[in-house]
């Protein structure tokens, strides 16, 4: 009988502990300045089993394509110093694409690009300047997306 209860114990400990690591959200700092990426902070959040909230905070000019696929409950924002976010891809990608994500916020970035919200995402946006050599600066595709 003590056994069973020193079982019991044990689950319920770590049940505990297995709920505090999985819903612990993380706050990431990127400078592109310095050479980092929104893509490899992102990188690192899609190997973490977190619930969230999310945040990675942008210092700097990132000159990269960012994709958000499949992960929920993140806000990109920038810094107090500025950021900005302009296409390595010559024109031929979206600048930032959101695809499957929900609870997604980017906020006070300049976007030199276009900004893509697909598959059933949920994007919010605050603050944001998107300058586009293109006609499709924002726009939501394949399903029910919102793009305010």
């Amino acid at each position: 009988m003590k056994a069973l209860s020193h079982h019991k114990l044990l689950f319920a400990l770590l049940g505990i502990l297995l709920l505090t690591v999985v819903a612990e959200g993380a706050n990431l700092k990127v400078d592109c300045g310095k050479g980092g990426t929104i893509g490899a902070a992102i990188a690192k959040l899609s190997g973490r089993p977190t619930l969230g909230p999310n945040q990675i905070t942008v210092t700097g000019a990132c000159h990269e394509n960012v994709s958000v696929i499949s992960l929920d409950n993140l806000t990109l924002q920038v810094s107090k110093a500025g950021a900005s976010i302009s296409d390595a891809s010559g024109g031929t990608l979206d600048t930032v694409v959101i695809a499957d994500s929900q609870r997604f916020a980017m906020n006070g970035f300049t976007i030199n690009g276009s900004v893509n919200c697909a598959d059933n995402a949920v994007c919010r946006t605050q603050g944001n300047t998107i300058r586009t050599h293109r006609w499709d600066g924002a726009y939501a595709t394949l399903g029910p997306t919102a793009i305010p």
